[in-house]
């Protein structure tokens, strides 16, 4: 299969790219790392790239109540509506190609996760970027260590001896 990568090009202020992940795609809260390559930057000098995730709460997949999240493409950021909220989990700036960039970001279990990938210009030329292997990883599990059988006796032989001193 061939590879896919996201060109995004500003004409006029902040131009990103916007995708709402589902809670469901997560499988655990914890802290997940937003990794991406940037193939391809031109563009002004005062121009950048940006990479930017959210989280949002209480929205209303069938719209019945008005609490949604929008998208918000001309600011990168996700908007609320009716008593839903959101978050700035994480942000970089771009002005320069790049390989193993990275956002480390702290999921809650619960929210809707919104990237953003865009551009931002000042002046021409617009910036275009390109980003590619763009990937979420899963949080490390680190397992607790289970006191030693050893380790345990210790402390069962320190209890039993205080208690021993405490009898007359």
């Amino acid at each position: 299969m061939k590879n896919k990568s996201l060109n995004v090009t500003s004409t006029n202020a902040t131009r990103p790219a916007g995708i709402l992940l589902s809670p469901g795609l997560f499988t655990e809260a914890g802290t997940y790392t937003l990794s991406f390559d940037v193939t391809a930057y031109s563009g002004a000098v005062n121009n950048s790239g940006l990479v930017s995730i959210w989280s949002g709460n209480g929205y209303d997949p069938t719209l019945a109540t008005g609490n949604a999240l929008i998208l918000d493409t001309l600011s990168a950021e996700l908007k609320t509506m009716g008593t839903t909220t959101s978050a700035l989990l994480g942000s970089t700036s771009i002005t320069a190609t790049a390989t193993g960039s990275e956002i480390s970001f702290t999921y809650d279990g619960t929210s809707a996760v919104a990237l953003f990938f865009g551009g931002g210009t000042n002046s021409w030329p617009f910036p275009t970027v390109t980003y590619d292997n763009i990937s979420i990883s899963q949080p490390s599990i680190v397992p607790i260590p289970e006191p030693s059988g050893s380790a345990f006796l210790a402390l069962v032989d320190s209890a039993s001896c205080l208690i021993r001193r405490r009898r007359p």
